[in-house]
């Protein structure tokens, strides 16, 4: 098997009214932490308009 790799761009939008915000569970992390890749998050805060 060659070295070419893959790359992989995924992305995931999470809207949040009021106080919450996304888990991610103790296994999923280990699970990624096993693969050669870079995690980034990249968090913004949102205004809501009444």
């Amino acid at each position: 098997m060659g070295g070419e790799g893959f790359n992989m761009d995924w992305f995931c939008f999470v809207d949040v009214d009021g106080m919450g915000g996304v888990t991610l569970e103790a296994d999923l992390i280990s699970r990624l932490a096993s693969l050669p890749v870079a995690l980034a998050l990249d968090i913004y805060g949102m205004e809501h308009d009444e």
